[in-house]
């Protein structure tokens, strides 16, 4: 990565930029924007953290912690950006700063070789 990366949190000023990002990764299968909104407004446990790269959003890992348990709800990155490693990069980051969580869950679609690729080569 030439440009420094950013990690922040989400909040509902990035809710435009977070539901274009959702719509343009998953489009059918995104979340609506009411969704996202109810994440970043009412749930204490989930985390919304926004990777931007001069001023553009890259990626949007949603989670939600639930006592020793994490649950991956969320994982895309911005599609001109999916072949530069950020998503392993994001998953590492995840993963180490969840090292005292016993499990992890995350479901992916069986077609989706791109993710399942990247779940499997980081365990």
């Amino acid at each position: 990565m030439k440009n420094l990366m950013l990690k922040r949190k989400g909040d509902l000023s990035a809710l435009k930029e977070v539901y274009a990002l959702e719509n343009m990764i998953f489009k059918k299968e995104s979340w609506i924007i009411d969704m996202l909104k109810i994440e970043l407004l009412f749930y204490n446990n989930s985390e919304i953290p926004i990777i931007e790269q001069n001023g553009l959003i890259l990626s949007l890992p949603f989670f939600r912690k639930l006592l020793i348990e994490c649950h991956i709800l969320n994982l895309g990155v911005f599609s001109i950006r999916q072949k530069d490693g950020i998503g392993g990069i994001l998953l590492k980051d995840f993963l180490d700063d969840f090292k005292s969580i016993s499990s992890v869950f995350l479901e992916v679609k069986k077609d989706n070789f791109s993710a399942i690729n990247l779940y499997k080569n980081m365990g």
